[in-house]
């Protein structure tokens, strides 16, 4: 096993191991420990790559369109509240329901608009509709982004048609905060 090499002053012992090939030679490299010792990707592994990314984008981005739709309902539903206020404020001091929904009682003289609107109205309908609560048209419409009852000082947002009768209510009654169950409601 060992030998003794010999010097003129004193014995050195020598090993006798054969490492004429590493401990791991013979045992194959992983695919990781390959594609690393390499400089480059391939175009498979490129391509997987942005395959994941695709579907982790698909699974995610939809989340963000909802959240800002939510975000866009939520702010008309305080714009009704505010107008609502004004007009309350208005009925308070005159002792009648205002004739029309004046912009220099909000901040900078302007009427807000109504964010769900893609056209960034803020045209209010005002309307003698007697006792109606809601309007006849609930969906976005040239007329006006809002609808005004100077009859009973009701205030309403006109919503975006949605895929169904169903969603359109439901955010008809978020924004506005009533219970309506058909588009045709005016009571």
């Amino acid at each position: 096993m060992s030998e003794m090499i010999q010097t003129p002053s004193r014995q050195i012992p020598m090993l006798n191991l054969e490492l004429s090939r590493p401990p791991h030679a013979g045992f194959q490299l992983g695919y990781w420990s390959r594609a690393m010792s390499r400089r480059a990707f391939t175009l498979v592994e490129v391509l997987i790559v942005v395959i994941i990314l695709g579907i982790l984008a698909a699974a995610i981005i939809p989340q963000f369109t909802e959240a800002a739709d939510d975000a866009r309902g939520n702010t008309a539903a305080i714009i009704v509240k505010s107008v609502q206020r004004q007009i309350s404020v208005k009925k308070a001091k005159t002792g009648s329901w205002p004739t029309t929904v004046d912009a220099t009682w909000f901040e900078g003289g302007v009427l807000p608009t109504n964010p769900l609107d893609p056209d960034a109205t803020n045209i209010i309908q005002v309307a003698n509709h007697g006792n109606n609560l809601h309007p006849g048209t609930k969906t976005i419409h040239p007329i006006g982004a809002f609808w005004y009852n100077c009859d009973n000082g009701v205030i309403r947002a006109r919503v975006p048609a949605g895929a169904n009768n169903a969603e359109t209510i439901a955010l008809y009654n978020t924004v506005n905060g009533c219970k309506i169950t058909a588009l045709n409601q005016t009571d």
